[in-house]
């Protein structure tokens, strides 16, 4: 199973931000580009307010250290691919969570690891070490979303015909991709995932 994930997630993020580009409005993102303030506090509200959430969490539900500590990693994690799909199918501002999710995975290079060390520093946990590549973040997300959504943006710009039909298709491919990813890793996880049932659903509130 592990190695069809290895597989499997790469595909399904070319294709969701793919889907994203196709979908995007130019002229929207260049609006919210000229609004570095909004990214900024967005930005600085996911790296400091979610760890401090669910350190909270952790402490209210008297959660053992290893929970304690893979809650904060999942609330400093930057935001995913997979959020952009969500947004468009809910029909929500696709132009400003495809910049979210851009600029917290370039921030997540430094503000990840500084999270880690402090939320490690408060739970009082030693011999931990926290590294996260620079280059290996960067060709992330150049291969598996820039380039993408660069080609989406293209599509969307110069073959009405072609994203026309890719309106219609790729939706239900990232649909059943995302469904298939998600039962992939639920197996795999099912172990952690029985004991760790209620705080993760609270997390995710």
């Amino acid at each position: 199973f592990s190695q069809i994930i290895e597989t499997v997630v790469p595909v399904t993020l070319v294709v969701l931000m793919t889907t994203a580009g196709i979908n995007i409005r130019l002229s929207e993102l260049g609006a919210l580009v000229l609004r570095p303030g909004l990214l900024v506090a967005l930005s600085v509200s996911q790296y400091l307010f979610l760890p401090a959430t669910m350190l909270l969490l952790a402490a209210l539900l008297d959660a053992e250290m290893i929970l304690a500590i893979t809650l904060v990693a999942i609330a400093a994690a930057p935001g995913g691919a997979f959020s952009n799909i969500f947004t468009l199918f809910a029909r929500g501002n696709l132009e400003l969570s495809v910049l979210l999710t851009t600029t917290s995975t370039v921030l997540s290079t430094l503000a990840s690891p500084l999270v880690m060390a402090l939320s490690i520093a408060l739970l009082s946990i030693d011999d931990v070490d926290i590294t996260i590549g620079a280059v290996a973040v960067a060709l992330d997300l150049s291969l598996l979303v820039l380039l993408p959504l660069a080609c989406g943006v293209m599509i969307a710009r110069f073959s009405k015909p072609a994203t026309v039909a890719l309106k219609r298709l790729l939706p239900l491919v990232c649909a059943v991709a995302i469904l298939f990813t998600l039962t992939l890793s639920s197996m795999i996880s099912w172990p952690l995932l029985s004991a760790t049932v209620l705080p993760m659903v609270l997390a995710s509130i």
